[in-house]
């Protein structure tokens, strides 16, 4: 299956902090955890399908190259999620971050404007997967602050089997205050 979807991706510092915390956290269940390269923070997902389509990458760039906002450091202090089999264990914010959300909304309406179809329009609750599975529940922890810096947002096509996701775009983060 070929997935596109947008993210911001942690830098080196913040991908360091997410795997400490998998080390110190990481033993209280048997969970598959996901490898740094692959840390990221999804900001719209533009679907799953048996071939790469190619003409919903090249729109979805023009829309994105249109998103004007601010770059920030978002704060994830939470650690959430079941133990049970391909369950996510997910580390986001205790409260609610309006940064985040204007870059999502600004996204998603680029992307509108531009007749890219979103598929998934639940309520978006931002995080970064750090594992999968496992036999018991992780009842909301509170950790010790991640702090990661936005500053600009990828397009990443991601390849069932494949270790990697390939980035097909970069934007930066402007400020437009």
């Amino acid at each position: 299956m070929h997935r596109l979807f947008f993210a911001a991706l942690p830098d080196a510092d913040a991908c360091a902090q997410l795997s400490a915390l998998v080390e110190r956290q990481g033993r209280s269940c048997r969970t598959r955890w996901v490898r740094p390269a692959r840390y990221h923070l999804t900001l719209a997902f533009l679907g799953s399908n048996a071939c790469f389509r190619e003409a919903v990458a090249e729109t979805a760039m023009r829309a994105a190259a249109s998103v004007r906002t601010s770059a920030f450091t978002w704060k994830l202090d939470m650690m959430r999620g079941f133990c049970a089999t391909r369950s996510p264990v997910v580390l986001g914010a205790s409260q609610p971050f309006a940064p985040l959300q204007d870059l999502h909304r600004r996204l998603l309406d680029a992307l509108a404007g531009h007749g890219v179809d979103v598929p998934d329009t639940r309520r978006y609750v931002p995080h970064v997967t750090l594992g999968y599975g496992g036999p018991q529940a992780i009842e909301p922890l509170a950790v010790s602050p991640v702090y990661m810096a936005v500053e600009r947002f990828v397009l990443l096509h991601s390849v069932g089997g494949e270790r990697t996701y390939r980035q097909l775009g970069c934007w930066s983060l402007t400020d437009c205050d």
